[in-house]
C-alpha cells in the first residue's frame, strides 16, 4: 500500500501540472493480510531449552539469550561484547545502534535492552569460553554464525527436541508474545523490540479466551472493588442448601445489623 500511495502522488502531481491525463478517479487499495506470528509455545520453549542444555549447552545459551532479549537473528549473530554496557547501578544492558528500524526513521535512535540475571550469566560463560573474541556467540570452529548455518542448526534442534520446526526469528516473536501475555503495555514492548510504529507491536497482543476472561475480571474489580470480590467469596464459601441468616446477608452487603433499641423503636412506630 505504501508503494501504491507513492504512485498515486506522482500521478496526481503530473495531472495537476498538466503533464499527463490521469483518468482514474479512485486508486485501488490492496488489502494486506495480517502477518502470521511464528512463535514457540511455552511448553515448546521448555522442551527445546532442556534438550539443548543436555546435548549442546553452547548453542542452548545462544537460544536462551535470543528468547530473553528479543534480538533479531542478525543482531544475535553479530553481537559484540562491546555492546554490553553497565548503567549507574552496574546493571548490564545491550546497546544496539545499527538496527533495522534505525534505517527507516529520520533520526536514527539506538535501542537499549536490559539484561536479566540469567542473560548476564550467559554473557559471562561466553567470555570464559572465548576470551580472545569480541563476538559473543561462536560456532564450534570459533567463528561467528552465518545466516544459513544459524537457521539450519536451529531447525535441526527443533526437530531433535520433538517440537514444531520454526525459523530463528521465532525467538523474537516468542519474546514479544510472552511480554504481551504478561500484560506489558504496548509502548514498552515496542521500545524493547525497536518498533518504529506501534501497529507492528499489535500483532503480539493475544486474543485468547483466557485473556478475554482476565480482561472481564479486571474490569469488574475496578468497578466494584474489594466489596465485589468479598461478596463473591462469601457466596462461594456458603454451602448449598444451608439456611441463610439475616445477619450473614446484612454483613455481605456491608450494612450494620439492627440493635435492640432500633427494633423496639420500629415496633412502637408500627403499632
Amino acid at each position: 500500500n505504501i508503494c501504491m500511495r507513492n504512485v498515486k502522488k506522482v500521478l496526481l502531481w503530473a495531472d495537476d501540472m498538466v503533464i499527463c491525463d490521469w483518468p482514474v478517479a479512485h486508486f485501488p487499495k490492496l488489502h494486506d493480510e495480517p502477518p502470521v506470528t511464528k512463535r514457540l509455545l511455552e511448553h515448546e520453549v521448555k522442551r527445546l531449552l532442556e534438550h539443548l542444555e543436555k546435548h549442546c549447552p553452547e548453542f542452548g545459551d545462544m537460544v536462551a539469550f535470543g528468547l530473553l532479549t528479543g534480538l533479531r537473528p542478525r543482531e544475535l549473530r553479530e553481537l559484540q561484547f562491546s555492546q554490553i554496557l553497565p548503567n549507574a547501578e552496574n546493571q548490564k544492558h545491550l546497546m544496539i545502534e545499527h538496527h533495522k528500524t534505525a534505517k527507516t526513521v529520520g533520526t536514527p535512535k539506538p535501542r537499549s535492552v536490559p539484561l536479566c540475571a540469567k542473560a548476564e550469566a550467559i554473557v559471562r560463560r561466553q567470555q570464559e569460553r572465548n576470551p580472545q573474541s569480541n563476538t559473543v556467540f561462536l560456532n564450534a570452529k570459533g567463528k561467528p554464525f552465518t545466516k544459513t548455518v544459524l537457521r539450519q542448526r536451529f531447525e535441526r534442534w527443533c526437530k531433535r527436541a520433538g517440537i514444531r520446526t520454526l525459523p530463528p526469528y521465532s525467538m523474537r516473536h516468542t519474546f514479544g508474545s510472552l511480554l504481551a501475555e504478561a500484560n506489558i503495555n504496548q509502548q514498552t514492548i515496542a521500545t524493547l523490540m525497536g518498533h518504529s510504529q506501534i501497529r507492528t507491536t499489535t500483532r503480539y497482543q493475544s486474543t485468547t479466551e483466557r485473556c478475554h476472561r482476565e480482561a472481564a475480571d479486571a474490569l469488574a474489580s475496578r468497578i466494584f472493588g474489594d466489596s465485589h470480590d468479598r461478596k463473591n467469596e462469601c457466596q462461594e464459601k456458603r454451602p448449598t442448601g444451608e439456611p441463610v441468616s439475616l445477619r450473614s446477608l446484612v454483613d455481605d452487603r456491608g450494612l450494620e445489623p439492627p440493635t435492640p433499641a432500633m427494633s423496639r423503636r420500629c415496633s412502637s412506630q408500627l403499632s
